[in-house]
């Protein structure tokens, strides 16, 4: 039986693993009640439960589905010697089914505003923004780091290497389609990633 988040319990900051090496922004949230929320925690980030993925998208429609589709497709198209967390799954659906967003996964996806700064930044941590109008309110509110320290190379997506964020669209299958999910782990790859020669 699916339970629907009610509007005022919003202590749910996150899904996935509280210790993630990927961790995306987003501006909105499913109103659905996943099984590990605590309704008294003032902040939390959880890992989802078997199928709750799947649950999830059909009480909250396509949309949720597409941004969890996006999420393992982009995961998964990462170098397994770069990331190393997914080596006995043969397809991004599997990942996504079996580990995305679970505990241990090093993936998490964030609903509450990031406040990174060069201080509080884990440096092994990757941080992206979603959706260009969400990364310019966080731009704003100085939240994703100066304004100014953000590099765009493109009108979709942007750098800051210090503090480790990328900004890109969506995703979305239109907004970051495949070509443009391979570019973004073409982005992480060649700046955090990048071994010495």
């Amino acid at each position: 039986m699916v339970l629907l988040v009610t509007a005022n319990n919003r202590s749910l900051n996150g899904l996935g693993d509280p210790d993630a090496l990927m961790k995306v922004y987003i501006a909105n949230q499913p109103s659905y009640y996943f099984a590990n929320t605590n309704p008294l925690a003032t902040e939390s980030i959880i890992p989802i439960e078997k199928n709750e993925l799947y649950e999830c998208g059909q009480a909250c429609g396509n949309g949720w589905r597409k941004v969890f589709n996006v999420y393992a497709k982009f995961v998964f198209a990462l170098s397994n010697n770069q990331f190393g967390v997914f080596t006995d799954y043969t397809k991004w659906q599997e990942y996504r089914d079996c580990l995305l967003l679970r505990k241990n996964s090093k993936t998490a996806l964030l609903f509450a505003e990031p406040a990174l700064t060069p201080l509080n930044t884990k440096s092994d941590a990757i941080h992206i923004v979603m959706g260009k109008a969400y990364a310019h309110t966080l731009l704003e509110k100085n939240l994703i780091g100066n304004p100014y320290d953000m590099i765009w190379l493109n009108t979709e997506f942007a750098l800051n290497t210090k503090l480790r964020v990328i900004i890109c669209p969506y995703f979305d299958y239109r907004q970051l389609s495949n070509l443009k999910i391979l570019y973004l782990v073409e982005l992480v790859q060649s700046h955090f990633y990048s071994t010495p020669a």
